[in-house]
């Protein structure tokens, strides 16, 4: 369990280390992440145009892979900073 303070961070085992260094083995993780974020969104949206074409209500699953489409497109902006 992590208790978070305005400019450290505590972890369960008591170590507190300051937040505002970001290190390039953060820094690679966080982009792995948003990628794999990025790539869920993807294919969630590919997912729900493919059940849109096969269903009787097409506009309701079109509007989820638009959602989706557009969440892929903006997860690449966000940065450490913004958490």
């Amino acid at each position: 369990m992590m208790a978070v303070r305005y400019d450290s961070v505590i972890t369960a085992c008591g170590e507190s280390f300051m937040t505002d260094e970001i290190t390039a083995d953060f820094r690679s993780g966080w982009n792995a992440a948003l990628q794999a974020v990025r790539y869920w969104h993807e294919a969630q949206a590919k997912q729900a145009l493919i059940q849109s074409r096969r269903s009787r209500f097409p506009k309701n699953l079109e509007r989820e892979a638009e959602v989706h489409q557009r969440a892929a497109e903006q997860i690449m902006t966000l940065s450490p900073e913004d958490v």
